[in-house]
């Protein structure tokens, strides 16, 4: 029993960086730049002034304050107060600044970080099965589980067992409830709905301010869950070997490096991307019924209408052709080249593999 006991400690030490890394890796800097850069991309911005008639949008700034609310009414300080205070640059602040503190609250406390996985070709259902398949986040390193939960029982007096809840019925608020056990969950995409009722609804207009404000605080969680979805390991359901390889090689490198690029930039994300594509329903961000290649807000083309792709100067020059129908059966020819698109070689790959 003590010899066991010793083991248990010296992984303990072993794995004390990890923990801490995979809290913070892909959270500082990185979510809340990506957040911010998404923000002033998407519609939200235009939404807030035409639909709600919020004049300053996203830089519209609110006040935060559960405690004028009825006490039925407040969510418990341990996952307000508590969690939300320090990330608030101050209180009131902008709505951007709520939405920014949301992205990053998602990782606060460290069990939360375990619901982020999500493995949309490797879920139970998937036939044939995946090696992969479920959610139990250790696909590479199983023996080590036990030696994480506990040293997380006997370092912060949480259980921390690699298993998690998927991150898309997370952001859905349809994960399984027994994850109610080490704390509720107030910020899914139902609760985001409900706050916004309740800011558009209530008669007093502090509360309404509190209740927006929520909205994006609420609405930042469920964005970075979808963030998340950017790193293989959180999308081949891999908490493990995406953080910890042994006791010299731990955390995350990509995540690592993409922290390093932000806080490299002025903690502004140095990507601007290809303009969003826009889902009818919040799953579909996390599994698509994929039948056609987005390339961006406004312009798809459906698998079943490409005609030819010409590789032919892919490998020399960076480019290749696709060779289609448009809706009236004209021809259409469209080159998709690397001065464009930084993932060219995988969204080649994908392509072949759809029209064959």
């Amino acid at each position: 029993m003590i010899a066991n006991s010793k083991r248990q400690f010296i992984s303990a030490l072993m794995l004390l960086p990890v923990l801490c890394s995979a809290a913070d890796a892909f959270s500082g800097a990185t979510h809340k730049s990506i957040t911010e850069k998404a923000a002033y991309g998407s519609v939200a911005q235009g939404h807030l002034k035409s639909w709600l008639g919020i004049r300053r949008g996203m830089d519209t700034i609110l006040l935060l304050d559960q405690s004028i609310l009825p006490p039925a009414e407040r969510i418990p300080a341990d996952q307000f107060e508590e969690r939300i205070a320090g990330e608030l640059p101050a209180n009131p602040c902008t709505i951007l600044d709520f939405l920014k503190a949301g992205a990053h609250l998602e990782d606060v406390p460290i069990p939360r970080a375990r619901h982020h996985f999500h493995a949309p070709i490797a879920n139970p259902e998937v036939v044939p099965p995946n090696p992969n398949a479920g959610l139990d986040n250790k696909t590479d390193h199983p023996e080590l589980a036990s030696q994480i939960d506990w040293f997380t029982n006997w370092w912060y007096d949480l259980h921390f067992d690699v298993t998690g809840a998927s991150a898309q019925k997370r952001a859905l608020g349809t994960e399984d409830p027994n994850w109610g056990i080490e704390y509720e969950n107030y910020f899914a995409w139902p609760d985001s709905r409900a706050y916004l009722v309740e800011a558009l609804t209530r008669t007093d207009p502090n509360v309404r301010d509190h209740y927006l404000a929520l909205t994006f605080i609420s609405l930042g969680h469920a964005v970075h869950l979808l963030e998340d979805m950017g790193v293989p390991a959180h999308t081949r359901n891999d908490w493990l070997f995406g953080h910890y390889r042994s006791a010299l090689d731990w955390g995350n490198p990509f995540e690592s490096w993409v922290e390093d690029q932000v806080k490299a930039n002025g903690g502004q994300s140095p990507w601007s991307g290809i303009g969003p594509a826009v889902f009818d329903k919040l799953a579909k961000y996390f599994d698509a019924d994929e039948n056609e290649l987005v390339i961006n807000a406004r312009e798809t083309i459906p698998y079943d209408s490409i005609q030819k792709l010409d590789k032919t100067h892919f490998s020399s020059k960076g480019f290749f052709i696709i060779t289609y129908k448009d809706n009236s059966g004209s021809e259409i020819q469209r080159k998709l080249s690397k001065r464009t698109f930084d993932n060219l070689a995988p969204i080649l790959d994908h392509l072949v593999e759809k029209i064959s």
